[in-house]
């Protein structure tokens, strides 16, 4: 950091903010296992004050080292008494008393009314040295994760009910014999799956690995086989396809082999794909051609959406039109020219483009995204694989891999929510020859959003998520609908074993380059998360153990592991006053579940709005806001029971686009605040939720919360 750049920030953002920029960029040079370190050493106080008051755990261990066959591993389970099952090897062994963990992550979630028949754990590994290294952050349950390989591991519990008539199944189905432990462990995790089993990821390492099996080829063909017999139970067909990968995840210098799954639908439903454009007929021919080219097996329309282009342009748009009817033996109604000019809002366009379809699925395609030719089984095409997917009762959008046009570099393998930059493209402009992250760029995954430069939704999900939401004109469009429909019990499925090329340059201007830009952008981005607040800073398929500013799935450096348990101290009931200062306060989210989470913000509004020219704020105001709000203002949060009140210190974080987002024209970095309590600290019962500050209340739940 220069000195210019030290004394800018300190002078406009001040001190409290200098110190967390500082402490951004020492921690950027260090390697992921110093910042493991840290990590562990600021998890441990927690981890202890999770099951400090647990007594007996309902978790226990089944230790298949010696066993041979599944008869014997039924006898084991049916002797214990403990509620969940694991399964016991040499390879691994559990972080001391993470059964009480465990037990106290599950008595928890019970208090919430939440019951869970799979718990897993993130894990790390254990060097010659004794040091734990490594670590390997998951995303919470995903099912087409799962599928593509284990990504859950080998630690896992699953309730002893849901585990016996599974063994039982498998010992009918492929004989008594364990061949391999590690694919008997798979194979359970698949058949749980298969019955909709409810998981949960407690986020900490509670798994050490000692040693690290590679698995083959023919260790994922097995899986492969089994998977696609599963599915046929169903009465869905399915396609596997195995590849080896050969780069680094958790060791150098190791072959690691993941699934490519691809389902085929023998339905032949129509697709509409819907392109937005203006004024670029050249994209679009392009765009056209090779849709045409390399669309072989499905039946679909095309629904071109023209948002205004100048008459030369439209006319050799219409022209074309025409010519490609003629000449691939389309009738006039198989491509669609709808043309409306108006100012420029994306989600308007599409979502005119799905009143003109006549599909029964929607591709909606940007004009600069090219189709390209696709290593797949024969009989498969690309729009087909991503219908496969959509077509399943519980997948809602369908995204596939985006390369810029050298067809090396990544434009799109799924969009992050992350906690300091919001939502993104992660590995955006890496190389995709090589193996990035978790197989982020290999195999098919759940996430959270995906582009809407090429995303596929049955028509009747798009309906009933409320289709693109046209007051986010520009950008945040596709991520708001992709929460949408996950909020709804949709998965979101990046389908890896698909790419297509976009024309995006792999120089244009970020939305955060200008300041105009940047205002727009986390102005759509707080309509986003005031829609969705549960979902405000959290990605369920991102670990926040990962940076969340880097965009490469490094160990994260810090700021969110500051975020320590609160202590729910219990007060006399009284009626607190409501503000009546400049305070601007809001709680964002309240969320239950291991624990209760609540985050908010407050700041000094007397410099609210550019320029600073609302006569009303007089000098000594704006001081006292500037000085204010430069530090945070310190708040407590108010749970009001029916007989029991409980006051909970709040902490401020550092977020130096604070200031955009509220609208603000000086810095207001450290408005948010959190706090994260124990639920065994808190008495069960309905509680109304409120922001407290300066001794008066400043912000309330509507509906309050049940813990």
């Amino acid at each position: 950091m220069s000195l210019i750049n030290a004394f800018k920030i300190i002078k406009n953002e001040g001190m409290s903010t200098f110190g967390h920029v500082l402490k951004e960029k020492m921690a950027e040079r260090e390697d992921d296992n110093r910042r493991y370190n840290r990590i562990i050493n600021t998890t441990e106080k927690e981890i202890k004050e999770c099951y400090k008051n647990v007594t007996e755990s309902i978790f226990g261990m089944v230790d298949l080292t010696d066993i041979s066959s599944i008869s014997n591993v039924i006898a084991e389970v049916k002797k214990t008494d403990f509620e969940y099952i694991g399964f016991k090897s040499d390879s691994f062994y559990l972080e001391e008393d993470a059964l009480k963990v465990l037990t106290s992550v599950s008595s928890n979630l019970r208090r919430a009314g939440l019951e869970y028949d799979l718990f897993y754990s993130d894990e790390d590994f254990i060097d010659e040295n004794n040091n734990r290294c490594d670590p390997i952050f998951k995303a919470d349950y995903s099912v087409d994760t799962l599928y593509s390989y284990n990504y859950i591991g080998e630690g896992f519990f699953a309730n002893k009910e849901k585990i016996l008539p599974l063994l039982e199944e498998l010992a009918r189905e492929e004989g008594d014999e364990i061949k391999d432990i590690s694919l008997l462990r798979y194979k359970l995790l698949i058949m749980l799956s298969m019955n909709e089993v409810k998981a949960f990821h407690v986020n900490c390492c509670l798994v050490h690995n000692v040693s690290y099996e590679e698995k083959g080829h023919d260790y994922m063909k097995a899986m492969a086989d089994f998977i696609i017999q599963e599915h046929k139970k169903l009465g869905e067909e399915l396609t596997v396809v195995t590849k080896d990968i050969k780069g680094e995840i958790t060791r150098k210098n190791q072959i690691f082999t993941a699934l490519n799954y691809l389902y085929y639908k023998t339905g032949n439903e129509k697709v509409s794909i819907i392109i937005p454009s203006k004024d670029n007929p050249e994209l679009v021919k392009k765009c056209i051609k090779a849709i045409d080219k390399y669309t072989t097996v499905t039946n679909y329309e095309i629904v071109l959406v023209d948002n205004g282009s100048n008459d030369e342009n439209k006319s050799i748009i219409e022209k074309f039109v025409r010519k490609s009817c003629e000449e691939n033996g389309h009738s006039a109604r198989d491509i669609k020219y709808v043309y409306d000019k108006r100012d420029f809002n994306f989600s308007y366009m599409c979502n005119l483009g799905a009143r003109h379809a006549s599909g029964e699925y929607y591709l909606f395609l940007n004009d600069d995204v090219e189709i390209i030719d696709n290593d797949i089984p024969n009989g498969f095409d690309w729009l087909s694989v991503m219908l496969g997917f959509a077509s399943r009762s519980l997948v809602g959008t369908v995204g596939v891999k985006l390369l810029y046009p050298d067809k090396k570099h990544i434009q799109h393998v799924g969009i992050v929510n992350f906690e300091e930059a919001g939502f993104a493209h992660i590995h955006a402009r890496e190389d995709d020859l090589q193996l990035l992250g978790q197989y982020r760029n290999r195999a098919n995954m759940n996430v959270l959003c995906v582009t809407a430069a090429a995303v596929l939704v049955s028509a009747s999900k798009f309906k009933k998520a409320g289709a693109f939401l046209e007051q986010l004109e520009v950008t945040h469009n596709d991520v708001e609908l992709g929460l949408k429909i996950y909020e709804a019990g949709y998965r979101n499925v990046l389908v890896n074993a698909i790419s297509l090329i976009h024309h995006e340059s792999l120089t244009r201007g970020l939305d955060g380059e200008s300041e105009e830009k940047s205002r727009r952008n986390m102005k759509e981005r707080e309509l986003t998360f005031k829609l969705h607040p549960y979902l405000k800073k959290r990605d369920p398929f991102y670990s926040e153990y990962l940076t969340q500013m880097e965009f490469d799935e490094r160990v994260n450096y810090a700021p969110v592991y500051d975020e320590e348990l609160s202590e729910a101290k219990e007060i006399d009931a009284r009626d607190f006053v409501y503000n009546d200062e400049y305070i601007v306060a809001k709680i964002t989210s309240v969320v239950v579940e291991d624990k209760l989470k609540i985050r908010g913000y407050a700041y000094y509004g007397c410099d609210e709005l550019d320029g600073n020219d609302n006569k009303n704020n007089n000098k000594k105001c704006l001081r006292k806001a500037r000085r204010a709000n430069r530090k945070g203002l310190k708040v407590s949060y108010i749970l009001k029971g029916e007989d029991v009140v409980y006051e909970i210190k709040a902490g401020n974080k550092c977020d130096r686009m604070a200031h955009q987002r509220f609208n603000l024209a000086s810095h207001c970095n450290y408005a948010e605040n959190y706090c994260n309590v124990a639920l065994k600290d808190i008495k069960a019962g309905s509680y109304e939720v409120k922001m407290l500050c300066k001794g008066r209340i400043v912000a309330k739940v509507s509906g309050g919360v049940y813990i």
